[in-house]
């Protein structure tokens, strides 16, 4: 660069600390490695992670519906009614 003149000697330096500034990496930032598979791997977890909570809903509320129902001739200690007991009053 040949700076005849202090308006281009001043785009120059402005330029260069410019480029300086952007070259520079910052402290705070790490690097990260990033393995072919590991995703895949972590993408077949969280599927096999979520077939197992939907059977799991799925045996819940199966479960409900299967409830063997108890002995109607249960009388509740609180209210002394027949029918149910004393936690669901």
């Amino acid at each position: 660069m040949d700076a005849k003149d202090l308006k281009s000697a001043l785009a120059y330096s402005m330029k260069y600390e410019a480029a300086k500034t952007v070259s520079k990496t910052s402290r705070n930032i790490r690097s990260i490695e990033v393995e072919d598979g590991t995703g895949k791997e972590k993408d077949e977890k969280f599927d096999c992670l979520l077939k197992t909570l939907e059977k799991l809903l799925n045996s819940h509320v199966a479960g409900k519906k299967n409830t063997p129902q108890r002995n109607p001739n249960v009388t509740c200690w609180k209210c002394n009614k027949k029918g149910h007991v004393q936690r669901e009053c």
